[in-house]
């Protein structure tokens, strides 16, 4: 365990493992094209394309597709480890050896929802793999997928849903293997989606269209979007699990012009509503106003935090802005307190 001294800030703590039933998020989202008509305009990647965020009162059904066929993957072998350790995958019933699999292909637990990448293939039925995330530890009864990229595509293969939501607002995750353009349904139905991130890549090393979750397969029902190129999310929404309690520790606002006009100005206000309540109404909690000479930068930090609620969503909105093609970023600091 890390000796953390008394006089570091009570989030660093939290971040460093010291506080027991505490964790962290940094909560980050970015709209790179705001324009007057536009406004308001949730601050998310789809918000440069003027796509409103309009979350679900249910769970359901929900597609993932990329608008770049270099994105996708191949599936290898999958089955039920007999078991294993935190390094290696071992399935008595396995052809490892004449599978195709190869350094560097991805070994997905279904059952942890943790991954690693291979480092050899050692016999019939055992890999060795690194951790991709730390924990990607296998025993018997997990159930396993191994990933590779699809044949000459250069984007992302895998992908990751970090915070999807089940109806009773509980964190879920899941791996999806892409398939270029070509919709995938995800295993489990989602309330809301506040994370997802590539986990398996080609030469490119980012996934090269915009990695879509959508209800229906319908991009008027967009929850969730990985941009072109970006590797991860970035959407500033954020839901408070159920079970837990949300403090908001501090925000950072950016806004950013090219030509550097002078005068030009965005307004942000962060709105929350009980996401469990259809038709609950939305509350203004902060606001703020950001000028840009070139760029400008706004950080406040808040004592006491501010207390959310469980089961609430939490939604940054540029409010308005006095200049077409503004770039606005935004990141909430926050701790969850587990409810005990």
């Amino acid at each position: 365990m890390t000796f953390i001294p008394d006089d570091v800030p009570f989030f660093q703590k939290v971040a460093e493992g010291e506080k027991p039933g505490y964790t962290c998020m940094k909560k980050y989202g970015r709209n790179s094209t705001v324009n007057i008509a536009y406004a308001p305009i949730p601050i998310w990647s789809p918000g440069a394309d003027n796509i409103q965020w309009n979350p679900p009162d249910t769970v359901q059904d929900i597609t993932i597709k990329s608008s770049s066929i270099e994105d996708a993957g191949n599936e290898l072998t999958s089955g039920t480890a007999t078991g294993g350790s935190s390094v290696t995958l071992g399935d008595s019933g396995a052809t490892f050896l004449s599978d195709g699999i190869s350094v560097g292909d991805a070994v997905l637990n279904d059952t942890t929802s943790e991954f690693g990448y291979v480092v050899s293939v050692d016999d019939n039925n055992t890999i060795t793999f690194t951790n991709g995330n730390g924990g990607a530890a296998f025993t018997n009864g997990d159930s396993y997928r191994v990933v590779t990229m699809a044949a000459s595509r250069t984007g992302v293969g895998v992908i990751k849903i970090e915070r999807g939501f089940d109806a009773n607002f509980n964190v879920q995750e899941e791996f999806v293997i892409m398939n270029g353009t070509t919709k995938v349904n995800t295993a489990l139905q989602h309330l809301r989606i506040n994370r997802m991130r590539n986990i398996l890549s080609g030469s490119t090393r980012r996934n090269q269209g915009n990695v879509d979750a959508e209800i229906d397969d319908s991009s008027a029902n967009l929850i969730s979007r990985i941009e072109e190129k970006t590797g991860q999310t970035q959407m500033a929404m954020l839901t408070v699990e159920a079970g837990k309690e949300c403090y908001i520790n501090a925000y950072d606002a950016d806004l950013n012009k090219g030509g550097n006009p002078s005068g030009a100005m965005a307004d942000i206000t962060i709105y929350t509503r009980l996401a469990c309540v259809v038709n609950s109404p939305e509350t203004e909690k902060l606001h703020l106003g950001l000028s840009v000479v070139g760029s400008s930068t706004k950080v406040k930090y808040y004592s006491p935090s501010r207390y959310i609620p469980p089961c609430t969503d939490i939604v940054p909105i540029v409010a308005s802005v006095t200049d077409n093609g503004m770039d606005v970023d935004f990141t909430l600091d926050v701790i969850f307190k587990d409810i005990t």
